[in-house]
């Protein structure tokens, strides 16, 4: 479980760093209240660790299991998707397979 939160603090620090490069000054929060509202949550998710794996009784390990899992989840799709917009490689491939999948579409339709 420490693996997985240190690989979440990792991501969420990653994807501000990415949303940085890409939007520089124009940063939708500014980059100030961002690193602030990033290591909130960065917090929150180790205060729900200590909270519910040190001090508790096991009765929610499950559940706390799961919103871990899906949170990495999220922050990795979340830095995919950045990491995508940034590479014009990744645009060109996905541009590429749509128009192959229209010209397939427009040969099996005549």
């Amino acid at each position: 479980m420490i693996n997985k939160l240190i690989f979440i603090s990792i991501l969420i620090m990653a994807i501000l760093f990415v949303t940085w490069v890409k939007d520089g000054e124009s940063m939708n929060p500014p980059i100030k209240r961002r690193i602030i509202i990033d290591s909130v949550t960065i917090g929150i998710f180790w205060l729900l660790y200590f909270g519910f794996f040190i001090a508790s009784d096991g009765t929610y390990d499950n559940e706390i299991k799961g919103i871990v899992d899906i949170s990495l989840l999220f922050f990795t799709f979340r830095l995919v998707q950045l990491v995508a917009r940034l590479n014009p490689i990744v645009s060109e491939l996905i541009t590429f397979i749509k128009e192959r999948n229209e010209s397939k579409n427009n040969k099996s339709n005549e």
